[in-house]
Order: structure tokens, then C-alpha cells, then sequence
């Protein structure tokens, strides 16, 4: 019986550390470090019109300082679908989607520890009867 209920925490464990991700802000000089170039990262972004902008994974292309793609424009707090380009002149903003390491590890190591913790209590309450 332990080995069935560890196993199933250790499974929880490791598939939490696929990954708590959030945004990150970048600064405008590294726009092109940050930014994947095939669109692998969900980013939001600020125009110096003040407009803001949400592209999903996989929705857009970086090409020559300018992101092309099919994302959401936020006007009067609702989303719009927005489909065209922006110039990395033009973003005064932007944040990027990125894998927190340190909180995905936290959420493993806290499943697996709240897991071992319930299979010593169970155990130690059928050896007790």
C-alpha cells in the first residue's frame, strides 16, 4: 500500500515541476535576447499609445524589430482581436512568459512532502489498530 501511494505523490510531484510560469518585465535594449523568435513564449506588451497587447505562444513572429502576429489589443476593458504589426520602436512595455524555477520547485517539493506526510499517517494509523 505504501508503495502505490508514494508512487502516485511522486507522480504529482514530478508533474508539477513541468512549471509555474510568469510574466517578466524586459527592459527595452533586450527585446531580442528575450523574445523567442518563433513565438514560443506568451508576451503582453505596451505601445507608447498606451495600448496594450496580448499575444499567446505560438501566435506571433519577431522579425527585423517588429512583431507580427494574431494576439488581443484591451480597449474599455474588454479584449479585441488585433491582427498586424508592432515595431519594438513603438513598445515603451514589455513582459514575457518565463518559468519560475524557484516557485515550480516550492509546488514540487511541497505536493511530494504533503504526500509523504499522508502516507506515514495512514500507515501509522493501521499499524495502530
Amino acid at each position: 500500500m505504501i508503495k502505490k501511494s508514494f508512487i502516485g505523490f511522486m507522480v504529482l510531484a514530478i508533474l508539477n515541476l513541468i512549471g509555474c510560469y510568469s510574466f517578466q518585465s524586459v527592459s527595452p535594449e533586450s527585446f531580442n535576447e528575450s523574445i523567442s523568435m518563433d513565438g514560443s513564449a506568451s508576451i503582453e506588451l505596451v505601445t507608447k499609445d498606451y495600448f496594450e497587447y496580448r499575444f499567446d505562444r505560438f501566435s506571433y513572429k519577431v522579425k527585423n524589430d517588429t512583431i507580427t502576429g494574431n494576439g488581443y489589443v484591451l480597449q474599455l476593458n474588454d479584449e479585441v482581436p488585433f491582427t498586424g504589426k508592432i515595431a519594438f520602436e513603438d513598445i515603451i512595455n514589455l513582459n514575457v512568459e518565463k518559468l519560475d524555477g524557484v516557485a515550480s520547485f516550492g509546488l514540487a517539493f511541497g505536493v511530494a512532502i504533503i504526500g509523504l506526510i499522508l502516507v506515514f499517517v495512514i500507515e501509522f494509523n493501521k499499524n495502530i489498530n
